[in-house]
């Protein structure tokens, strides 16, 4: 990976490098090589899960979509505001890190119940 990571492990900001950072959301792009994939969402604070998504995980532009699932941490930086994705993407046998910084939408959480909105 890169220098966004420091010496105590404590996850930086890619776009200020301060390390008060919260990570709030976790996306998925499930799928088998090359199909169609299943988007699935996790709000890590309310436990709220969304599948069957139509907007995609956060994709980094260096390794773009990939052959097969992608994993996306998603956060803001408490210092500057910016929001950011930690990407993790399958691809032709590699296992590939980046970050995406472009803008991900905060969660809507006026919903407060904890439901799975279709089941995987």
């Amino acid at each position: 990976m890169d220098d966004r990571v420091i010496e105590n492990a404590l996850l930086v900001c890619p776009h200020c490098s301060s390390d008060v950072t919260h990570v709030e959301h976790v996306f998925v792009s499930a799928r088998k090589e090359d199909q169609l994939s299943n988007e699935i969402t996790v709000n890590a604070i309310s436990g709220r899960v969304e599948t069957h998504n139509k907007e995609e995980a956060p994709i980094g532009s260096a390794v773009g979509h990939g052959r097969r699932q992608r994993i996306a941490l998603g956060g803001y930086c408490e210092l500057c505001g910016h929001r950011f994705a930690l990407v993790i993407t399958q691809h032709k046998g590699s296992t590939l890190v980046e970050w995406a910084e472009h803008e991900i939408l905060p969660w809507n959480d006026e919903d407060h119940l904890d439901t799975v909105e279709d089941p995987f």
